[in-house]
């Protein structure tokens, strides 16, 4: 990677040419061309620690740390072997920093988001300036693509939260900046790049579709013989597959159970429409995407060459496959979060601008001459639109980041199922920044001091010499039952459909049920619904919990008849696979036959009506 050439004094021009320059203004001048990349990352810092939070979500992932650390392996609920998590590479990173650090999970939660996002942001800042100086060498630069990502309030939100967002704008950023230095003769540059880019599987599973983009990228920059490319590939998919090899044996599914408890592969563009347009409407968003379109055009599409080409057209591609399948999912419940790592992406090849030379000073003697106009009208050419435009991206990052924010009552869910989602926590929590559990455990389910509440029930139900109970509200009902565990190895089980904060009250020996499947297993493989929160469609009725977790006939508010046919199901066809997928002791063949059978159990749903799912599992011929 070529080093940065200092802007030299025109020779051309005797009065320049007589300047002496300073050391001091030498190093003031190195400094200030750095500014450009140091600041953006640092006030993402600050924005960043100013909206530090933890979101319900984020607990979901601190369980299953937690779990990992306690010995009971990459789990939400022991014993239930169920990939709870999107993100691997986000599980571990955390377990891992927690074991080394002996921390908080919640700290270490908020600490990598204040370092990886910066970091990332750092790195893409780098990349494009690498990008940049091929063609415009000795240029200083203008952080616009990184003054769209200060201004729109999602990306200070996602800095934290506990999920993996972070982790995915370093990823992007590494590749990035490993990309825009590559040449023919990269060897070990090629190798880093393809091993960093085929993590994207691990990152999160939709941001392979920039790993597929990234490496082809590799391909057509250094052109490698077939015995190289057979090693990139190798290196590339080597640890995403062994990944895989282990999820289809543990878990017994193709990809994450989150997945399949959302549906991750059916069809909703409508609604993913109104999902980018909830993203894009509140803050114009249209406006510097097109300010920086034309900015690019006049500042560096001409410049570009063609390595130059290859990574900015790979950014773009990658940008608009990855926000296309979050619109043809139909989105998330989370306002802007899925389309961030999108917006990150298609902004890489700006997150820096040359700044456009200004018109020579010319001598005397060659004032007037014809070339000096043309040379002089050209660079206005230049100047004028991309001065027009970096006024105008000012104007609009200013006023998003001050005034414009999603029209939202606080604490309120609207009628779209989309919300901020950490504006609507703080109304709830009435933290300005909440980010340790028991804030959520006093807003959802009380104090554990209060007679009555939930977070009581389930201390005076754990407690030792007691035999463990299935707690929850019936159908109809407006007060909590317990029935006996089937099971004496747990010590309570309690359904919820807010299951990070039921994750932190529920003890690790204790199953924490999401009514919504993103845990449980039988959840997640019901048919969904048409009538849920985006993400939000599957609901395992109460019926199905009370059969499999308890040996109860009869219960108030279910039909006995409904309990026996959904616990005869629990013992039929695919279900009673499912059964054995998940909590069968995991020996070699067991593993070896969830191997080959995680392409079925990833495609069995059952019927939610116990009755239906009885007739089509155990008498169907």
């Amino acid at each position: 990677m070529a080093a940065e050439q200092p802007d030299q004094p025109d020779s051309s021009d005797p009065a320049l040419a007589s300047v002496p320059v300073s050391a001091s203004r030498r190093r003031l001048t190195a400094v200030a061309r750095q500014l450009p990349v140091i600041l953006p990352p640092l006030a993402w810092l600050w924005l960043g620690w100013q909206r530090r939070w933890i979101t319900d979500d984020g607990l979901i992932a601190a369980r299953t740390v937690r779990q990992i650390l306690a010995g009971n392996g990459p789990v939400f609920n022991a014993g239930e072997r169920v990939e709870a998590n999107t993100s691997t590479l986000w599980t571990w990173l955390l377990a891992g920093v927690t074991w080394v650090s002996h921390a908080s999970v919640y700290s270490v939660m908020i600490g990598a988001g204040l370092v990886l996002a910066p970091v990332g942001l750092l790195l893409a800042l780098l990349g494009a300036r690498n990008l940049h100086r091929r063609t415009s060498p000795g240029r200083l630069y203008i952080p616009a693509g990184a003054a769209v990502i200060l201004a729109l309030p999602p990306f200070w939100d996602f800095v934290t939260s506990g999920l993996e967002d972070s982790l995915i704008f370093s990823w992007l950023g590494l590749c990035w900046w490993l990309l825009t230095g590559l040449r023919r003769d990269s060897r070990w540059r090629a190798t880093w790049c393809v091993f960093v880019a085929g993590l994207g599987w691990l990152v999160r599973p939709d941001m392979a579709l920039g790993t597929i983009l990234f490496l082809a990228v590799v391909w057509y920059v250094v052109r490698p013989g077939w015995r190289r490319i057979v090693g990139l590939v190798a290196i590339a998919g080597a640890l995403p597959l062994a990944y895989q090899i282990f999820r289809m044996g543990y878990y017994g599914l193709l990809v994450p159970n989150t997945a399949l408890a959302k549906e991750a592969s059916s069809t909703h563009f409508s609604i993913g429409w109104a999902y980018l347009l909830n993203f894009v409407g509140p803050y114009d968003l249209w406006l510097p995407i097109g300010l920086l379109l034309i900015l690019a055009a006049v500042t560096i599409g001409r410049r570009l060459d063609r390595v130059g080409w290859a990574v900015c057209i790979a950014a773009v591609v990658s940008s608009a496959l990855m926000a296309g399948y979050v619109v043809a999912i139909g989105g998330d419940f989370m306002h802007a979060r899925m389309l961030l790592p999108a917006t990150f992406t298609l902004l890489l090849p700006v997150m820096v601008i040359p700044v456009p030379k200004l018109p020579a000073r010319e001598t005397a003697k060659t004032a007037n001459s014809a070339m000096a106009a043309i040379t002089s009208k050209a660079a206005l050419r230049t100047l004028v639109p991309a001065g027009l435009c970096l006024v105008a991206l000012t104007a609009w990052a200013l006023t998003c980041g001050i005034s414009w924010r999603l029209p939202q009552a606080p604490g309120v869910i609207p009628s779209s199922g989309i919300t901020d989602e950490r504006a609507f926590w703080v109304a709830r929590t009435g933290q300005r920044n909440p980010d340790v559990p028991q804030e959520y455990e006093l807003t959802i389910f009380g104090s554990p001091n209060a007679e009555g509440s939930l977070a009581w029930e389930i201390v005076q139900d754990t407690t030792p010499g007691l035999s463990p109970v299935l707690l929850f509200v019936p159908p109809g009902g407006t007060k909590l039952i317990s029935v006996p565990l089937n099971n004496p190895n747990y010590s309570i089980a309690v359904p919820s459909d807010i299951l990070g904060t039921l994750g932190a009250v529920v003890p690790l020996n204790g199953l924490a049920v999401d009514v919504h499947g993103l845990s449980y297993a039988l959840g997640s493989h019901l048919v969904a619904g048409t009538d849920g929160r985006v993400g939000h469609d599957k609901y395992a009725a109460p019926v199905w919990i009370v059969a499999e977790y308890t040996t109860a006939t009869s219960v108030p508010g279910i039909p006995a008849a409904d309990i026996a046919a959904a616990r005869k199901a629990l013992n039929c066809g695919g279900l009673a696979k499912l059964m054995q997928t998940t909590e069968a002791p995991l020996t070699w063949d067991r593993f070896w036959d969830n191997v080959f059978d995680s392409p079925t159990m990833t495609s069995l749903r059952i019927p939610n009506d116990p009755n239906q799912a009885e007739a089509q599992l155990c008498h169907s011929s």
